[in-house]
């Protein structure tokens, strides 16, 4: 894919890298004239534990669901129904992921995170809050995937999300490796948890926010 181009705003962009694979897409940085755009081409591959129809409807509608919620996305420029694809600006910062793996996770990182939790919440919605799907810029934590369901608490972030963040260790191993082994329970959706729980309820109480049971009294799956 490096080194094709995709036409948008009359203007020729050519791809010039991966930014990374998710369960219904790979996204490529454009540039054009010292421009860059995403362009995320859907794919279809299956993913366990989840299953998908129409793909790019699919994240056309879910970012009309975030819009109102006024949490920061990237802005959805266009997209081909025809051609599976989309383009979307461009937000450049560390994930959350590179934070965690780091181990440089602070106050006002967790701050951030949790008011976009509650801001979706409001909304009445919940996103993948895997940390590779948002960044921080301008001091802000930021989604940039476009994914979202109706709420659920099982999974919201104090309940699924942020044990992927505090494990620091799987995190780093995520990344350089592409294992998951030790992220997620054997067999399951879910995230290791008992060694972060003490951590976890720690966050909610010094951040206010509502507390949560242990996560083996919530799950359903």
């Amino acid at each position: 894919m490096v080194g094709k181009s995709v036409v948008f705003k009359n203007r020729e962009w050519v791809i010039t890298g991966l930014l990374g694979k998710g369960k219904s897409a790979y996204s490529w940085l454009a540039e054009s004239a010292g421009e860059a755009v995403v362009f995320k081409k859907m794919h279809q591959e299956t993913v366990d534990y989840y299953t998908f129809g129409n793909k790019l409807k699919a994240e056309v509608e879910a970012y009309e669901r975030i819009l109102p919620t006024g949490i920061r996305i990237p802005r959805l420029l266009a997209w081909s129904d025809k051609d599976q694809w989309l383009i979307k600006e461009y937000l450049h910062g560390p994930t959350a992921a590179d934070l965690a793996a780091a181990g440089e996770l602070t106050p006002v990182h967790w701050g951030a995170i949790f008011g976009v939790q509650n801001q979706l919440k409001a909304g009445g919605l919940h996103v993948d809050y895997f940390p590779t799907n948002f960044i921080w810029m301008d001091g802000q934590m930021i989604l940039i995937d476009y994914e979202c369901h109706s709420y659920n608490r099982e999974w919201d972030f104090p309940n699924w999300g942020i044990f992927y963040w505090l494990n620091s260790p799987g995190i780093k191993e995520q990344l350089e490796l592409g294992s998951t082994q030790k992220l997620n329970l054997p067999g399951r959706p879910k995230p290791q948890w008992q060694e972060f729980l003490e951590t976890r309820d720690r966050l909610l109480a010094e951040l206010n926010q509502e507390t949560e049971k242990s996560p083996d009294l919530v799950w359903t799956c």
